[in-house]
């Protein structure tokens, strides 16, 4: 990313984030509705809280699972 930013990047780009999507190539092809596991979600957090990462969560579909159960936010 360091190779991709603008020169100033550390002077005054606060209010610029960069998101990333994670995802293989397999699941990717497979299927629209992408399955998001909130353990996995949490230990991101943790990994980023860990190394003074801001972390924001967004956009998890519909088929985010925690305990075994799917969540539905329900329009």
């Amino acid at each position: 990313i360091s190779q991709c930013v603008l020169a100033d990047w550390n002077d005054g780009w606060d209010h610029v984030h960069i998101s990333i999507s994670i995802e293989n190539q397999e699941m990717a092809l497979k299927r629209d509705v992408r399955p998001i596991e909130y353990d996995r979600v949490n230990n991101l957090y943790l990994e980023a809280h860990e190394r003074n990462i801001e972390f924001y969560f967004h956009q998890s579909g519909s088929m985010f699972i925690k305990d075994g159960k799917i969540l539905v936010d329900e329009i």
